[in-house]
């Protein structure tokens, strides 16, 4: 199971994406705006990103959320306001943001300021701004400053220094106040984009020249490279301090100098338990019972350790046999299996899986191990689904003549395997093997206090090592009653690939490939 996504940061300005159904959001929703509204009073929403184009996959969804938590039973309500900052503001009409601050008036007013003469209260503030764009760095930044601006010259009247708001334009505590927000927006910006933050030179001054968007295009440009190349490793340090990726995402990281979202190592997970609760319902045999189910990396073809394409397979153990199932992901079907009757099991070799010596992460043993099965091929069967088939029979054929078989014409009936690769016809004394690397246990089943399962973050998780060894001692165990394992040496611990075989298949171009990669991202070789 692969999926391949070019980096986010390649793009200038990446379209947002929503990986979650607007029924999913709005318990997280309720929760955060009622959080705001206990602490600040009545919420007034301002949501400055675009109204239409690639901005709007996210702001059409706020504004559905937004009335639908208005028009819920709940008396929690918030003052959802729209401003199109792009399309308000095009061609450096940055005086245009007046516009928004004069339709806010009379919440402006409504909201007051917290005022004190000595012990007596005066006045309080009712309520908060809560404004966003995209990432709420730059758009968020200028219109906040705005409000800021806007308060700051009602307190100046409140207490009679000033007895207009142009007063206050061009003095010298509009230029402290203008320069405080823009130091902010540039030390939130630098912390989660690498640079300065862009319209920085407005918030400072109250223009906007072609030097501040000259600036903001370097700005731009360096922030790209900084979510292509840095950001990566920043995001691996934060799951891991918050809990949400265990030790494994730096290994991650030092192999693909990536790490991937926790949120979909959790959805993983599920994808790979229902390929074995699916594989289980197909390939079974009636009567059979599941002693366990894995989902492990292993060679395409049976036979391999390394070379070729490597994939995910199901390897499932009942009493009576193993099953290796090839299974599509993507639909959610079997593809093919082999079915080895666990009489037929010889040996098992379990030790050192290095497929790569190029980084740190994958040389180390405990978390690239694996396994070899060596079986007879003499009563195993072989079967392929009529879909596989249909889809890709040119790639089976060659599967099927690697281990010794032929396709056989489709049988009649209503089974789901309609397909069957005859015996292989090898001599007594022959036999096959089939190759597995364990995969890093990131996530682990809890129960919940409704006593259903639910996947959570694995802290700190398994070794890979340590999956293998409990993978081979349950086959171990299961072919104990069948008299296969009470010979000597069923188990034994050698090297499935070692390291010094790993370094001599290392090519040049692999070599000089990572040795660029770690340059840019990480700065060494």
């Amino acid at each position: 199971m692969s999926k391949s996504v070019d980096p986010p940061g390649l793009n200038l300005k990446p379209p947002p994406v929503l990986d979650r159904p607007r029924e999913e959001s709005m318990g997280p929703l309720t929760e955060h705006f009622a959080g705001i509204s206990r602490a600040y009073g009545p919420i007034t929403a301002v949501n400055v990103a675009e109204l239409a184009g690639k901005e709007a996959t996210v702001t059409t969804p706020y504004r559905e959320a937004a009335e639908a938590l208005n028009n819920s039973p709940d008396p929690l309500r918030i003052n959802y306001t729209e401003f199109d900052f792009h399309r308000e503001c095009a061609g450096m009409h940055y005086e245009n943001i007046a516009k928004l601050v004069s339709k806010l008036d009379r919440t402006f007013e409504s909201q007051a300021f917290f005022w004190t003469s000595g012990p007596v209260v005066l006045c309080k503030q009712k309520g908060a701004f809560r404004v966003n764009c995209i990432d709420c760095l730059d758009r968020t930044n200028v219109v906040m400053s705005a409000f800021s601006r806007h308060v700051l010259n009602s307190q100046l009247e409140a207490v009679a220094l000033i007895y207009h708001p142009s007063d206050a334009r061009g003095s010298e505590i509009e230029n402290v106040v203008n320069d405080l927000w823009a130091n902010n927006g540039d030390a939130i910006s630098r912390a989660y984009a690498g640079t300065s933050a862009l319209k920085g030179d407005f918030t400072r001054t109250g223009r906007r020249d072609f030097g501040g968007i000259l600036n903001d295009g370097m700005n731009s440009v360096m922030r790209m490279y900084s979510s292509t190349f840095s950001d990566y490793f920043s995001q691996a340090c934060i799951d891991f301090f918050l809990g949400n990726r265990n030790s494994t995402v730096f290994s991650e990281f030092l192999s693909k100098l990536t790490s991937t979202d926790p949120k979909e190592i959790i959805r993983l997970s599920k994808i790979r338990a229902a390929a074995i609760e699916t594989s289980t319902d197909m390939v079974l045999y009636p009567g059979e019972k599941l002693i366990g189910g894995w989902t492990l990396l292993s060679p395409y073809d049976i036979g391999v350790k390394v070379g070729g394409n490597f994939v995910e397979k199901v390897l499932l153990i009942s009493k009576e046999a193993l099953y290796i199932v090839d299974f599509d992901y993507s639909m959610v079907k079997v593809k093919m299996y082999t079915r080895v009757p666990l009489g037929d099991v010889l040996s098992i070799q379990k030790g050192a899986y290095i497929l790569s010596a190029l980084q740190e992460a994958s040389r180390t043993v405990v978390d690239n191990y694996g396994f070899i099965l060596n079986f007879r091929p003499r009563h195993n069967a072989s079967r392929v689904t009529s879909y596989a088939l249909r889809n890709q029979t040119d790639s089976y054929r060659t599967l099927f003549d690697r281990v010794g078989g032929a396709l056989k014409q489709p049988t009649s009936g209503g089974s789901i395997v309609s397909n069957v690769l005859s015996e292989a016809a090898m001599g007594p004394n022959e036999h096959l093997f089939a190759a597995f690397k364990a995969l890093p246990v990131e996530v682990e089943r809890e129960k919940r206090a409704d006593g259903h399962e639910e996947f959570v973050a694995a802290h700190p998780g398994l070794t890979c090592k340590q999956t293998v060894d409990q993978i081979v001692e349950t086959i171990r165990k299961a072919c104990v009653p069948i008299g296969s394992a009470n010979v000597p040496d069923f188990v034994v611990e050698a090297d499935v690939v070692s390291l010094a075989e790993a370094q001599r298949l290392a090519s040049f171009y692999s070599k000089f490939e990572y040795g660029l990669k770690r340059l840019l991202w990480l700065g060494v070789n």
